[in-house]
């Protein structure tokens, strides 16, 4: 199904179960890989800048509003965001994708990190598209979501996000 045919789904969810924070987590991707601005950061809103014990989805949406901004233009904001998700990052993983937004490690690095598990791929491709979308590369964009899809972890949020953004780039670069 469409990715705004899961975000109404999602949005449905959310009416009958408001205290589940996973669906806003997955409905700020969604705004995010559909444009909606507003939208995903309001939802990323919802998330604590802190947390007890970080989960995936907080790791991952750490790093989104910050892209988000990054895409915008609004490179102060999105460093300054980027500088404090780090900060709070203490995942291995993450902590590595933080090292390559800041300019701080190469794609290599990051491969090697990863040794090629598909859960790593999926997430920091798709955090190196969305990046380099935001930096104008609209070629190694298309690449790195690409790599992100090559995880075949089609029931991920990054997953959707890559595919969406891919549809997006080639609809406004035929």
């Amino acid at each position: 199904i469409s990715l705004e045919e899961k975000q109404g789904i999602l949005k449905k969810a959310l009416e009958y179960d408001p205290a589940n924070r996973m669906i806003p987590g997955a409905l700020a991707y969604y705004s995010a890989a559909l444009e909606a601005w507003p939208e995903a950061r309001e939802l990323l809103k919802k998330f604590p800048k802190k947390e007890g014990r970080p989960n995936a989805l907080w790791l991952r949406l750490q790093l989104l509003e910050a892209q988000i901004l990054h895409y915008q233009g609004l490179e102060a904001e999105a460093e300054a965001e980027l500088n404090e998700a780090c900060r709070r990052i203490r995942d291995p993983w993450f902590l590595a994708l933080c090292g390559y937004l800041q300019g701080r490690r190469t794609e290599e690095s990051l491969r090697k990190e990863s040794k090629d598990r598909p859960e790593e791929m999926v997430t920091g491709y798709t955090a190196l598209g969305f990046w380099a979308e935001g930096s104008k590369d609209k070629s190694m964009a298309l690449r790195f979501y690409r790599e992100a899809l090559n995880s075949f972890l089609t029931d991920w949020l990054e997953y959707d996000f890559a595919r969406e953004r891919i549809k997006k780039i080639k609809k406004a670069n035929p």
